[in-house]
């Protein structure tokens, strides 16, 4: 890039958000150190409606540019929904539909790179259209695949019609890009098996966290014949709760004022498992918080839990967020990318869907000792300063998109 000019850039992503709202920011954190540090101009264009809150993040009509500590979010006005049914279908392509011609509503400056971001391919395919339209550097951002994800957890089979389109707006996509970001290791050799695509056009980079946001205090337990466990983020289908609440259901009785469970969050299945858990004493449901108010809500507890499905092509926000709170880690995950205990000793990991594997970790953890305990979080910090870093990974992204 120019040393002399200002890089703008784009990055389009349907469900990006402010650090007011709850749900993930990563394109906030990177856009806001892409801004301070580096000097760019950042505009992120994103659906004003919240898919985790189903509310209106700003209540304008049509497209707004708001600026979020010298980050601009360009909000796209799309129809409101409660579930997964055809107003989210709308929904989606509104959105699709919208930001190939935001320009002629709003003054925006044009942009010399356009990030198009998953996880559903439609906003980036749009993207790419944008990108050749204003002469920019098109960077393909892969947080899921679509279709192998759906595949691999069983949803879709390879041969279906679902499959063999998103597998063809995947190609045409992918075959659009200059560069392209993946936030999971096995990203990597799925594109080069399919595509044929080399490394030096990948740039590997995990959900990351502001290490400033969280405290680096010497870890302690809250109480010392209790442990308190705490899973926070989505509670849905593909974030294998289930076993969870199983598992609490079984040590409930014997361990009901020395274990207690805290599930903090929203999403399709929370009232369903609410009911489910009602007379499990040990369980404590909490509301979802906002963004700035994880690190505080995550330090009030003693474990964090991590739990997802078959979920291979993603990088778990929760993990970064999980190691930077520096507190020991009960994981059950199928991604190993995203079980930090395979490589360092930071905490317990069970086989997902294994009740019985969760129910004695648990236990473990309420009949540790501290100095363990300590020993677990303070390499958890570690890991996060090592590899997590919103500071030192926005500098890689730097280096990739070549600017100064």
């Amino acid at each position: 890039m120019n040393k002399n000019k200002k890089t703008t850039i784009w990055i389009i992503n349907h469900y990006a958000i402010p650090p007011r709202e709850a749900g993930g920011t990563r394109h906030f954190d990177f856009a806001n150190e892409l801004v301070h540090k580096f000097g760019c101009e950042v505009y992120i264009i994103a659906s004003k409606f919240n898919h985790l809150s189903k509310k209106y993040i700003i209540n304008e009509k049509g497209t707004v540019i708001e600026n979020v500590k010298g980050v601009n979010f360009v909000w796209i006005d799309t129809i409101a929904y409660k579930k997964n049914n055809w107003k989210r279908v709308i929904n989606l392509f509104q959105f699709t539909y919208k930001v190939l011609f935001f320009q002629k509503k709003i003054k925006v400056k044009k942009p010399d790179i356009i990030i198009g971001s998953t996880v559903h391919p439609f906003a980036a395919f749009a993207s790419s259209f944008l990108a050749k339209k204003n002469k920019s550097v098109f960077v393909f951002e892969i947080r899921d695949l679509w279709p192998q994800t759906f595949i691999d957890m069983e949803l879709w089979t390879n041969s279906s019609w679902k499959s063999r389109v998103f597998r063809h707006i995947e190609k045409m996509t992918v075959k659009k890009s200059q560069k392209i970001i993946v936030l999971s290791p096995l990203t990597s050799p799925y594109l080069k098996n399919h595509y044929d695509i080399n490394d030096n056009k990948i740039l590997y980079l995990p959900n990351s966290v502001v290490l400033t946001n969280f405290s680096n205090s010497i870890y302690h337990k809250k109480e010392k014949n209790k442990i308190s466990v705490m899973y926070l983020g989505g509670i849905d289908v593909v974030h294998g709760l289930e076993t969870l609440l199983k598992a609490a259901e079984t040590i409930n009785d014997e361990y009901k004022n020395k274990i207690e469970i805290h599930i903090v969050g929203d999403g399709k299945k929370r009232n369903d498992y609410i009911n489910l858990t009602k007379n499990i004493s040990i369980i404590k449901w909490h509301k979802s918080v906002p963004k700035y108010k994880v690190p505080e809500k995550l330090s009030e507890a003693d474990v964090l839990f991590l739990s997802t499905g078959k979920v291979l092509y993603g990088s778990e926000n929760k993990l970064a967020e999980y190691l930077a709170a520096g507190h020991p880690l009960l994981v059950s995950t199928e991604g190993d990318h995203n079980n930090p205990i395979n490589e360092i000793e930071c905490g317990i990991s069970v086989k997902p869907n294994d009740e019985d594997a969760l129910v004695n970790a648990i236990i473990s953890f309420y009949k540790i000792d501290s100095e363990t305990l300590v020993r677990y979080a303070e390499n958890s910090r570690k890991l996060a300063e090592n590899r997590y870093s919103i500071k030192n990974n926005t500098e890689k992204l730097a280096e990739f998109l070549h600017i100064d």
